[in-house]
């Protein structure tokens, strides 16, 4: 592809800081609030299964967080963050269902990033990702991370019903939406990410790229409104003036 991966030095960036809407946030909603001194979900279903036994625990996972990988798969997100001149950092919230927003989303290394990260931490996450870039070598990377190629030709309502179905008959998931939906410029962000939160009941979650401070943040849960227009541009606000993507010309 041309492109030299020692030129690239901007770390994926989780800031830790996992903070209700309700703090500081204009507007109040009928979604659940997760408590941020707990980082607990308040209605966390009784029979939750247990975690699978993971001899590899690290600052970025939480106790509900669902976990995947080995010793070999841990190796190659480390070596691949370290090409890229990335970091972890933060922790995901300790909910056992997650939907997971990527923004700002300016460039093509963010999924790249995202997934080297993941697999450093042992994080079980589906990201969606456009079927163009399964192939090799990516493609079995995605698919080690659960990578679920999207046809954007396909009819968006039926893809969310798909992606709700999924959320739904899985006891933990962290879900993964670039809500742009592209690597331009974009004035709001497409809505598929909140339609499967509306109509599953799971939290969404924000992880920030941020181009200027060389990391990717697990930042903070989203209290929903239940307005589809107002959640949406509340969230899109926060990141713009939060977050510097990559290439912060497409922001």
């Amino acid at each position: 592809m041309g492109l030299r991966l020692n030129l690239l030095r901007a770390p994926i960036r989780f800031s830790g800081h996992i903070i209700a809407l309700s703090q500081g946030w204009p507007y109040t909603g009928r979604a659940p609030v997760f408590s941020v001194r707990s980082g607990e979900d308040p209605s966390r279903a009784e029979d939750d299964k247990a975690q699978p036994d993971m001899k590899f625990d690290n600052p970025h996972i939480s106790p509900s967080s669902p976990r995947k990988g080995n010793a070999v798969t841990r190796w190659i997100g480390d070596i691949g963050l370290k090409l890229m001149g990335w970091k972890v950092a933060g922790q995901m919230p300790d909910v056992p269902k997650v939907i997971l927003i990527g923004a700002p989303h300016t460039s093509n290394w963010d999924a790249l990033a995202a997934t080297f990260s993941m697999l450093s931490v042992g994080l079980h996450y589906t990201i969606l990702v456009k079927k163009e870039w399964f192939f090799w070598p990516m493609g079995p990377i995605f698919r080690a991370v659960d990578g679920y190629p999207v046809d954007r030709g396909k009819n968006s309502a039926g893809m969310v019903d798909q992606l709700a179905d999924m959320v739904r008959e899985t006891d933990r998931i962290v879900l993964g939406f670039p809500p742009e939906g592209t690597r331009s410029k974009v004035n709001q962000y497409k809505t598929g990410y909140l339609r499967v939160a509306y109509a599953t009941g799971v939290p969404v979650f924000l992880a920030a790229f941020d181009g200027i401070g060389k990391r990717v943040v697990l930042d903070r849960l989203f209290e929903l409104s239940g307005d589809l227009e107002a959640d949406n541009a509340a969230i899109k606000a926060y990141v713009d003036a939060t977050w510097t993507g990559i290439n912060p010309d497409r922001q």
